[in-house]
């Protein structure tokens, strides 16, 4: 072989030898092949890994058990994606206390207030009047997430379904001129819809004109043309008010009897409000009627309508079925479904919705074979959390939301729930938690830590003498704390909450 051409074979075969050289070197570090140069594993925030999470969807460890309404998960904590291994800086206690000083000389901030802040191991680093009952406001709300989270299918629907129930007349297939009977059956999507699914929303998800096309294909495949509409509202029961509830709450957009079906729980948006994002902080407060369920099979009535089909009786979706209906499953012949519970699960939280966290309280009741009554929701949560572990002395809930004169928790039960939601549930309800900063939340106009990964996922709370944030917050230099801090009775509420939010940001540089 010539030099000339001896060359640039030896090039290229020290070429190919050094590419797999370094391929078995970067194999070998990052463990992906035996060897003794593995890199040392590196702790991503808690805000990439839960990120991390919702792209790959819900992975529940372990079986799963039927129970009733829902599966029952044996849970996937999310603490799983941390290295618990790792070895963090420890607290810097002089910046602690400094923060703590700092707070409890906030101006106006009263004396009715506890506060508690722990590690990672549940070693409490400063608290006090831990025990103390206090009106918590919607921090209540990471109570009901708990039990919810904890024995829920989170990847679970909530379904609106169309029965036919039984049909008349003759005619030849596609001549359309027999006529039906039909059952609108809501089983607690109260984020409905009145046009087409939306995938790019929680709030209007399934929608009722993309419910009333498929009833509208199958009546036509059975020469239906013509129906008389039913709605079956039974699956929350006759009780759909918390007995504390302020029904003047209604009016003021804080809160809608829960339902068996609802479009946008009933939201009666003002000039421009309805054009906004339906996830929006913003149309959180829109005025809401008593009944929800009426309008939304008026709503369906009227896309059969435009669909042709004719709707006899019912249109204007007051007909409700007999107390004694049963339905067969092989009479269904349409079905929407609601986002994910953990997205409505997290739409709850980041807005603080109190409807949609009455609701979950209702479907813990279903689930646990409690009363299927705001009592039996109230019963059901605090069985759950009790199971879990949580310190139930001192509490009582009203209701499941928070928003009910008299319910009381401790920032003890609140920093425990927080504790739990990383290491017993499922993550669906510390992924639930608003990230301050972030727009549509109710932690948007919240400080927010500005150096590292000091990320605050929290639940705020507010009634007019109550101010309180309940979370965790990851500290800059690794790690993180959990906090619960309840202010009752400010002299200056606007300042005792700029005080928590002062405290909270401080956490993140401990």
């Amino acid at each position: 072989m010539s030099r000339r051409h001896r060359l640039p074979r030896i090039v290229l075969t020290a070429f190919f030898s050094l590419l797999v050289c370094a391929l078995i070197i970067a194999g070998d570090c990052f463990d992906i092949i035996p060897g003794y140069l593995t890199f040392p594993s590196v702790r991503t925030s808690m805000w990439a890994s839960t990120q991390s999470v919702l792209s790959h969807g819900r992975q529940v460890a372990g079986k799963q058990l039927s129970a009733g309404l829902v599966t029952l998960p044996t849970g996937t904590p999310l603490a799983a994606s941390y290295d618990s291994h790792f070895s963090f800086p420890p607290v810097n206690r002089n910046r602690l206390n400094k923060a703590i000083t700092a707070f409890q000389h906030t101006k106006g901030l009263g004396s009715d207030y506890s506060f508690e802040i722990l590690d990672p191991t549940m070693h409490e680093l400063v608290g006090k009047n831990i025990t103390t009952p206090r009106e918590p406001a919607s921090t209540t709300k990471t109570i009901t997430a708990l039990a919810a989270a904890a024995v829920l299918n989170m990847n679970g629907t909530l379904d609106t379904r169309v029965y036919l129930t039984g049909a008349s007349g003759s005619g030849s297939r596609g001549s359309g001129s027999r006529t039906g009977t039909l059952v609108l059956r809501g089983e607690g999507d109260m984020l409905l819809g009145a046009g087409k699914n939306d995938p790019s929303h929680v709030d209007g998800r399934a929608g009722l004109a993309t419910l009333a096309a498929q009833t509208a294909i199958a009546l036509r495949r059975r020469s239906i043309s013509s129906v008389r509409l039913l709605v079956d509202d039974r699956f929350f029961g006759p009780v759909r008010m918390p007995p504390h509830m302020d029904p003047s709450d209604t009016v003021n957009g804080l809160f809608t009897p829960t339902s068996a079906l609802a479009i946008d729980e009933g939201k009666e948006m003002g000039s421009g409000m309805s054009a906004m994002s339906p996830d929006s902080t913003w149309r959180e407060y829109a005025k809401r009627p008593m009944d929800t369920v009426t309008p939304a099979a008026a709503s369906f009535a009227q896309s059969l309508s435009h669909m042709g089909i004719r709707v006899t009786a019912g249109q204007k979706g007051d007909k409700r079925v007999p107390s004694s209906t049963h339905l067969n499953r092989s009479d269904q012949i349409a079905v929407v479904h609601s986002a994910p519970l953990w997205q409505v699960l997290r739409f709850a939280l980041h807005l603080s919705d109190n409807t949609i966290a009455e609701e979950f309280g209702r479907l813990v009741a279903l689930h646990e074979k409690q009363h299927n009554s705001p009592s039996g929701g109230v019963a059901a949560v605090m069985s759950v959390v009790r199971r879990l572990g949580v310190d139930t002395n001192g509490i009582h809930l009203a209701d499941c939301s928070g928003l009910s004169d008299g319910t009381r928790l401790t920032v003890t039960a609140l920093t425990q729930a927080q504790y739990l939601y990383l290491h017993t549930v499922n993550a669906g309800a510390a992924e639930a938690l608003a990230v301050s900063g972030l727009p549509d939340t109710t932690l948007v106009e919240r400080k927010r830590p500005t150096a590292g990964n000091g990320f605050i996922r929290a639940k705020t709370g507010s009634l007019e003498t109550v101010t309180s944030l309940a979370g965790t917050v990851e500290r800059t230099v690794g790690g993180y704390v959990i906090f619960a801090i309840v202010v009752n009775n400010p002299a200056n509420r606007l300042a005792a909450r700029q005080g928590i939010d002062q405290l909270v940001t401080a956490l993140a540089s401990l």
